[in-house]
């Protein structure tokens, strides 16, 4: 299962190693909140535009989004971690450092009680802030010209998509054009496009077989037991497996650059530790949701439902007599990396073995909270239509198509990749 980096980049994936990605090292000792891969805030770095070609302006946007950040979804995380803590401290085994950590969980369980799985404030703020940039760089899109005045919203029933979708169209209707109306929905058969329920416990038992490998390879539990317990003996006798209760910790603790506040509890890991802990999240991801060799077939699961969904409503959208300015949809993580990687954007092409993948793939870049594709919409007076696509607010090439206009592609061309994607046509 070694692959030679240098071997992967020199004869796999060319347009992958054009992706400017810094060390993952670095990335964590700079500011080791970013340890917490999925978890951690939307990223937004402010880039220039590059001009649309002579005579082409935007009509449409087409649109997926991730919620925004959030607190965790259910008290499970807590119980996993200061149940052996408790039980610790009743023991007299406690260190003061692993009192300081049983204190600052509960903390943060506290914090929780009440907010399981809402958005926080900064969830509000990201989609809101989304939304202004896009209303920013695209005004013409929402200008109620030409008789395009509806945009269509859609959403998961999570309450913390529902209100990611409320809090975007809020900000944007500040902005759009007076009669600009918006339709926003939510239904069992929307849910299937946007967050399909799909039985991947045999891929997830494969995942976790190679994640599980990777946390026991990358580092050790033994000096984060000494500095957290008095007798490590005792302790290995409530904790059966310490590395896979470390996870827990540092899944705990990553939650918190999503808080107004809260106890840092990332602190209590070192540096290696938290490199160690990284990669193996890292791994998760790509395996089951990236183009690995392992797994191929999860994106297909979760996004091609979208995919068809994105098709078939450009489709309608292009059309001259059409009154759709833009399609809103709101989900979650699984869909929107899924998504970014059957369409091969540049950066998340090519087939690596996920065991392999840190120093090439970034999750904590690639799907932090609010993490979004737009599908941006040009037209010329000939009728000739033009796409580029943004992640998280960066233009991204797709090196299995062909333009004259760099990161601008023929919808001709797009659609028929994107409908050379799904594995089945299902509604």
């Amino acid at each position: 299962m070694t692959i030679h980096i240098i071997t992967l980049l020199a004869c796999m994936l060319c347009p992958l190693a054009a992706t400017p990605a810094s060390d993952y090292k670095e990335m964590i000792r700079n500011n080791p909140e970013t340890a917490s891969g999925e978890f951690y805030h939307y990223i937004y770095t402010p880039t220039k535009e590059t001009p649309a070609p002579k005579g082409y302006k935007p009509f449409y946007i087409s649109h997926y989004g991730r919620h925004g950040s959030r607190y965790h979804t259910g008290p499970l995380y807590f119980r996993r971690t200061i149940s052996p803590l408790l039980k610790a401290d009743s023991l007299g085994i406690l260190s003061a450092e692993g009192q300081k950590l049983l204190a600052d969980l509960q903390k943060l369980s506290d914090i929780h009680q009440g907010h399981f799985g809402m958005l926080t404030e900064r969830g509000i703020n990201e989609h809101r802030e989304i939304a202004y940039r896009m209303y920013k760089r695209y005004p013409q899109v929402f200008s109620g010209k030409s008789g395009r005045d509806r945009i269509i919203c859609k959403s998961s029933v999570a309450p913390r998509c529902m209100a990611s979708m409320a809090n975007f169209m809020s900000s944007l209707q500040q902005h759009c054009a007076s009669n600009i109306n918006a339709r926003m929905y939510c239904s069992d058969s929307i849910q299937h496009i946007v967050a399909p329920d799909r039985d991947l416990k045999d891929i997830i038992a494969r995942e976790e077989i190679m994640e599980d490998s990777i946390r026991h390879a990358e580092y050790q539990s033994k000096k984060f037991m000494n500095r957290i317990f008095t007798d490590t003996q005792q302790a290995h006798e409530i904790i059966s497996d310490p590395i896979f209760w470390m996870k827990h910790i540092l899944d705990c603790g990553s939650i918190v650059s999503n808080l107004p506040s809260g106890p840092n509890i990332i602190r209590y890991f070192t540096q290696e530790e938290l490199e160690g802990l990284w990669v193996a999240r890292n791994a998760r991801f790509y395996y089951l949701l990236g183009s690995s060799r392992e797994c191929p077939e999860c994106p297909h699961l979760l996004a091609d439902a979208l995919i068809n969904d994105i098709v078939e409503n450009a489709d309608h959208a292009v059309c001259q007599h059409s009154r759709v300015t833009a399609d809103f949809r709101f989900g979650h993580d699984t869909v929107v990396l899924s998504l970014a990687f059957l369409i091969g954007l540049n950066g998340m092409n090519g087939h690596l073995s996920a065991a392999k993948v840190q120093h090439l793939w970034n999750c904590t870049r690639q799907i932090c909270m609010a993490s979004n594709i737009q599908f941006i919409f040009y037209r010329n007076n000939k009728d000739d239509i033009i796409v580029k696509c943004l992640y998280n607010e960066q233009e991204h090439m797709i090196p299995s198509l062909d333009s004259p206009y760099k990161c601008y592609y023929s919808w001709k061309d797009l659609r028929k990749h994107l409908m050379s994607l799904p594995l089945t046509t299902e509604k």
